[in-house]
């Protein structure tokens, strides 16, 4: 088990993403403590909030390879995912397409109407997975998002499909087992 399996969209603010960016790499060591949270709140506004933008490394694990500032206000829950699945686009490169049920195809067909040309961010367990442009209007609960390689298709794939895991997980022992005893 990776997570908790709560996923959303979220509009990504552009402008903020990048006066964030530069205030980072001017205060690296002065903008998070050490639970990761922002030192000063005040850098972006209050209906924001700064998420790491996470990629698989060559052992399957999270990595994170920068931030996005992102709205509080969750655009669509992933509980309205019905299915998704891994296709090629009309030039042969992968795609991920998903279906949403009824009320999540009216919620995103509105959200995706209003933001065309905006950045939207795919968030599971508080961790940005993937963003990308919003091209066009999104309606009929039909989704397909494209532009990455085989291998990020398959990581959203797996993150859309266990998109909402309502029962609450704690860890209840953890283990840690040395290179010694894997011999063994």
């Amino acid at each position: 088990i990776m997570g908790k399996g709560i996923l959303n969209f979220r509009l990504v603010d552009k402008d903020q993403t990048q006066a964030f960016a530069s205030y980072y790499s001017m205060n690296p060591a002065s903008t998070f403590n050490a639970s990761g949270e922002l030192i000063d709140p005040s850098i972006i506004p209050e209906d924001c909030e700064v998420m790491g933008l996470y990629e698989k490394d060559s052992y399957g694990l999270d990595e994170r390879v920068g931030y996005l500032v992102v709205k509080k206000e969750i655009a669509l829950d992933g509980k309205h995912i019905k299915s998704a699945e891994i296709s090629a686009d009309r030039t042969g490169r992968p795609q991920v397409n998903f279906v949403l049920d009824g009320e999540g195809s009216d919620i995103f067909a509105t959200f995706t109407t209003n933001h065309v040309n905006d950045l939207m961010a795919i968030v599971s367990d508080d961790k940005v997975k993937s963003y990308g442009t919003i091209n066009e209007p999104i309606t009929g609960g039909q989704v397909a998002i494209s532009g990455f390689g085989l291998e990020e298709a398959q990581n959203i794939q797996k993150v859309l499909q266990t998109a909402w895991l309502s029962v609450p997980l704690s860890v209840e022992s953890q283990q840690v087992i040395g290179a010694s005893m894997g011999d063994q």
